[in-house]
Order: C-alpha cells, then sequence, then structure tokens
C-alpha cells in the first residue's frame, strides 16, 4: 500500500484526465529540453543572415533557481538556463549564452553562440564564427576556439573534429590522440572509447593505444572487465586482452552489471554470468538492469522486476516502469505513474500524470494543478506553483515563473 494519499486524489475521475492531456503536451516537451544542449539543433554551420542570435526570441516568462523549500533563490531574468554543474549554471538571455554562480550573480556574461555545463573544471563554448573551445570559470579561453567541433571532458580528455576526422585533446589543448578515426565515442567511458574506421569498430585507452582491434560491426565499452562486441549479426564479450570470453553468439545483448549481462536469444532473452551460462533461463520478450540489484522485465507488454537469482519482486503488471535512482523507480499503471521501491512496495498509487526520476531526495511530478516536488516518502514538499521546472543539481532546481 502507499505511505501517502494527496487530497487531489478525489477530483481524480472527473477532473484530471483532462488537465493531464494539456499538461502533457506542454511536459513532454519540457521533458526534451532537459537533457539538451544549449547548441544542440546548431548544425556548426548557422546563417550568418539573420545573426545566430535571432535564432532563439526572448521568453516571455522567464527562468530562475528555486531552493529545496521551494523558496526562490535566483530570480527568473533568464529566458533559458541548465543546471548547475561544478557551481555553475549556463543561462541564456536573448541568443546569447553565459554562466551564474550559485548567488546568481553573473560570473561570465552572456557573450556566446552555446555554451554547455562545466566538466572536469572546463566548460565547452561555441562562438559566433562556428568554432568550439574551452574556458575556465573566470571566463578566459583556456583552449582557443579552433575546433569545428568537440565534446566535454573526461578522464582528462576531450573528443575534438578536425575535417571529418576524430582524435582527443589533452586539457592543454595539445592534440594526444591524433584525429585519425571516421568516427568515435564523444567521451571516455570507464576509461575506454569508442573509435571507428569504414563502418568496423574497436577500442582504445586514454593513450590511445587499440585495445580491441577495429573489427567489429560495434563495440562497446568495457564493463566490469568485458566489452560487449557485435560480430556478423551476433554478440559476444571480449576481455582487456582482446579475447573472446563469451563468443558472438546472442541475438541482443546489454552490459555486464554486477556478475551479470542480458542477453536475447530465440526463446526470448534472460541473464548470464561471466562464463556465458543462464543465471536466469531466457523467458521474458526483454529484460534490462535497472539499477540497485534488480532487472526489469517485459512479458506480454507488461513490465515488472526480477533480482539476479530470477526471483519475482513485481509480477509483469504495469504499463511502464523505468530504472531505479535513489531506491526508487517510477511505475505506470491505468495510464497514471507512481513510484514503486526496490522490494516491490509501492511508495505512492499511480496518481500522477507524469514523473520524473528521483534527484537529490526530491522527484518532481505532474499534479492537478501543475508541476510538483514529492519526497522519498511520497509527500509533496514543494507546491505546484512555476509554470515549468526541472531536476535538482547542487541544491537548485531551475524553475519558470508564472510573471516576471
Amino acid at each position: 500500500m502507499p505511505h501517502t494519499k494527496h487530497s487531489f486524489l478525489l477530483k481524480r475521475q472527473a477532473a484530471v484526465p483532462a488537465i493531464v492531456a494539456l499538461l502533457l503536451l506542454f511536459y513532454f516537451s519540457g521533458c526534451k529540453r532537459d537533457a539538451a544542449d544549449p547548441a544542440d539543433s546548431l548544425s556548426g554551420k548557422a546563417s550568418k543572415l539573420p545573426p545566430a542570435e535571432q535564432d532563439y526570441e526572448e521568453s516571455r516568462f522567464k527562468w530562475g533557481f528555486i531552493d529545496k523549500t521551494g523558496r526562490v533563490v535566483i530570480k527568473a531574468k533568464y529566458d533559458d538556463v541548465r543546471n548547475f554543474s561544478e557551481g555553475m549554471a549556463v543561462v541564456r538571455k536573448k541568443g546569447r549564452w553565459g554562466f551564474i554562480n550559485r548567488n546568481g550573480d553573473p560570473a561570465i556574461e552572456p557573450q556566446f553562440q552555446a555554451a554547455w555545463s562545466f566538466s572536469e573544471g572546463l566548460a565547452r563554448v561555441m562562438t559566433f564564427d562556428d568554432k568550439t573551445g574551452f574556458i575556465d570559470q573566470t571566463g578566459h579561453f583556456v583552449i582557443p576556439p579552433e575546433w569545428e567541433d568537440a565534446a566535454d571532458f573526461r578522464f582528462g580528455k576531450a573528443r575534438i573534429r578536425k575535417g571529418d576526422q576524430y582524435g582527443y585533446i589533452n586539457r592543454q589543448g595539445q592534440v594526444v590522440i591524433a584525429a585519425e578515426y571516421e568516427d568515435a565515442s564523444p567521451t571516455f567511458q570507464n576509461g575506454f572509447a569508442r573509435v571507428g574506421r569504414q563502418g568496423q569498430y574497436g577500442l582504445i585507452d586514454t593513450v590511445g593505444a587499440v585495445i580491441l582491434p577495429i573489427i567489429f560491426d560495434n563495440v562497446f565499452p568495457f564493463s566490469e572487465g568485458l566489452a560487449r562486441v557485435k560480430q556478423e549479426e551476433q554478440f559476444g564479450f571480449f576481455s582487456t586482452n582482446g579475447k573472446a570470453v563469451i563468443p558472438p553468439k546472442f541475438i541482443a545483448a546489454a552490459d555486464f552489471a554486477e556478475g551479470l549481462a542480458p542477453v536475447g536469444v530465440e526463446e526470448g532473452y534472460g541473464l548470464i554470468d561471466t562464463k556465458g551460462k543462464f543465471a536466469v533461463a531466457p523467458q521474458y520478450d526483454h529484460i534490462w538492469y535497472a539499477g540497485e540489484g534488480r532487472w526489469g522485465v517485459e512479458s506480454g507488454g507488461r513490465f515488472g522486476m526480477i533480482d539476479g537469482e530470477g526471483n519475482e519482486i513485481i509480477p509483469p503488471q504495469f504499463e511502464q516502469l523505468y530504472g531505479f535512482t535513489e531506491g526508487l523507480a517510477p511505475y505506470q499503471s491505468g495510464g497514471f505513474w507512481g513510484f514503486v521501491d526496490t522490494e516491490g512496495r509501492l511508495l505512492t498509487e499511480p496518481l500522477f500524470g507524469l514523473a520524473w526520476s528521483f534527484r537529490e531526495g526530491l522527484a518532481r511530478v505532474v499534479v492537478y494543478d501543475g508541476v510538483a516536488f514529492i519526497n522519498g516518502q511520497g509527500a509533496e514538499v514543494i507546491a505546484p506553483r512555476y509554470l515549468d521546472l526541472r531536476d535538482f543539481s547542487e541544491g537548485l532546481a531551475p524553475a519558470q515563473l508564472r510573471r516576471f
């Protein structure tokens, strides 16, 4: 049984469906904005007539930031914002992007065609001549804007593009892995990156050494010491010494987590161990790692949850089920959303028009009057008084106000 019921539940049958229909249109578009970078829609060859600044209209309803009490701590005066990262947040005024600090003070005045969050002490920015470089938190270019394209730093490396070829630079802007690949991962994952030539892929490490040769139809960075590969339409797993620990023989596969990997065969999906033996027999339409020692399963168009031994925690019954964060996962039943814990207990009934994952102890939900935040006990802690909200990061959440 759920721990909490909200007062608006009594209104659900009569009024909520119409309200939710309108909110879904608004918030599905909002979902897309949450993860988007400012220049996702830019091709890198923006027209100079009209100026690129005019690609963005001034927003009628401004963005600011709230704290976990729901109080506005940074005034809503920006046309768009991104979450805080390393103490700084990307903000937009009209067609220019800059940065503010946690006090809401301008740290780097809006001046860029695009800007991305800080990562490993540096932020990627694009100038109005379509060149990308990296700045520090004073706004000074540490790596000049000379690249046609670049990705964020991770493991001390950032991918760059030179012509049609990709390579990697270090924090000093030096090319440390030559731009000689037709394709390359935006960032290193677990210390490895996928690189490709002529439709074939392999793996390199952070010094550019080839760990898996460029001979596979597809390859994915090592997870728990094993890399998933696709070869001749079959999936298998290779070790860091380049040997096939589990030869390609599955029609589908996902990475190892907690010693198990989901794989597909003709009979269905199951879980294998690091020797390639089935720990959970193939019997599901789909299976994926849901976090915290649980695997999501699909059977007959319904979703449930098992543990690593195949024990059913939740029989397939939900219309949708997402992964766990902070011990809770959003589920959909009867067209509405709620939350379930790792033991299969419902934190809330399906009360919400939409629900997002928990971040920093709070989760966004669409309720009768708009978007609110609930806590890990299912209680509403920030009322729906803002036009739009995004998730918390570093203790602050972007909020769009109804009026200036």
